[in-house]
């Protein structure tokens, strides 16, 4: 998985909404050296949690994910298609907001 692709993909979230940031921790490295990371989707105000989503850091591979009113029809199943899918329903829905 590319780094720098990772955060121009959650920074883009987060221009789509002003009032969302994120943050990305590691939480465990397995036997096969496999390194699972979560990424946290913050709404600043008011304060809630909008998204989470775990994948494996090695193959972008999604393990889980749950998004507030993001339901697709088919659940991706890798970190890159998951992201550009939140970009467009952030961008879908703020610009329904602003109509």
């Amino acid at each position: 998985m590319d780094e720098i692709t990772l955060i121009n993909l959650l920074n883009e979230i987060s221009k789509q909404d002003p009032k969302l940031n994120w943050s990305i921790n590691c939480h465990y490295e397995n036997d096969e050296s496999e390194t699972k990371l979560e990424i946290t989707v913050l709404q600043k105000y008011p304060l809630k949690q909008k998204g989470i989503i775990s994948f494996n850091m090695e193959n972008g591979s999604i393990i889980n994910f749950s998004y507030e009113g993001f339901h697709p029809t088919v659940s991706p199943t890798h970190i890159t298609d998951l992201l550009l899918d939140i970009i467009n329903f952030e961008h879908t829905r703020s610009y329904a907001m602003s109509n």
